[in-house]
């Protein structure tokens, strides 16, 4: 589990405003700390409370967390996705053009582009929350 711990700033409508502890990552051996992925430094961010976060008040500390198989999943869903509408936009653009009569390149690169924007779109709306929120206390 890829870990930070996060002073809780402040709390409202919903969400928290997290401070991250300066090298407090935990999870991971190949950047030390070093890494964006979950802050940099005493980087602050905003988060939505669920559940379990309900019990956070302001000043307490939690652990923001992500399970390394939601990165790789949110991964392939943000790159992979695209990629597969560009190269199959490509494709179905230079099959269509010969039937049609256009020229490949311009079929081909116009459906390339418009693969990979439809893509996008489809993988930012199926997006998922990627980092939680753990009072300190239930992770001792």
């Amino acid at each position: 589990m890829l870990e930070r711990r996060c002073r809780v700033i402040e709390i409202d409508q919903g969400r928290a405003l997290l401070r991250a502890e300066p090298g407090s990552c935990s999870g991971c051996v190949g950047c030390a700390g070093r890494c964006s992925l979950l802050l940099e430094g005493e980087a602050e961010i905003s988060v939505a409370l669920t559940d379990v976060d309900g019990q956070l008040q302001v000043d307490d500390w939690a652990r923001l967390s992500m399970h390394p198989s939601t990165l790789r999943n949110e991964a392939l869903l943000g790159y992979g996705l695209p990629l597969v509408g560009l190269l199959l936009g490509a494709v179905l653009g230079y099959l269509v053009a010969a039937p049609v009569g256009l020229p490949s390149d311009f079929s081909t690169a116009v459906a390339a582009i418009a693969g990979t924007l439809l893509s996008l779109s489809v993988s930012k709306r199926h997006a998922k929350a990627v980092l939680r929120v753990w009072p300190e206390s239930l992770n001792d």
